[in-house]
């Protein structure tokens, strides 16, 4: 596992949890942002489950905003 420095400020929402016998899981919806963006005009935003009982799990990069460093934004991220 990678570590990596702080860069940045998230906001969302839960949305929605259950759990089960082994694991618990939580959704969200979430907008990031890098240090030195105001008002969340440049943001990505990213949807996943983290399951609890992993040391692991990859949420999606959904979109960014349309103009700007996060235009365009897709992939996945680890936490």
């Amino acid at each position: 596992m990678h570590m990596t420095r702080v860069i940045g400020g998230v906001q969302g929402f839960y949305a929605a949890s259950s759990q089960g016998r082994h694991q618990e899981d939580h959704r969200a919806h979430s907008h990031v942002r890098g240090p030195r963006d105001t008002a969340w005009r440049r943001h990505a935003s990213f949807f996943g489950v983290h399951r609890m009982a992993r040391t692991e799990s990859h949420i999606a990069i959904i979109g960014g905003t349309a103009t700007g460093k996060y235009e365009h934004a897709k992939g996945f991220a680890a936490i």
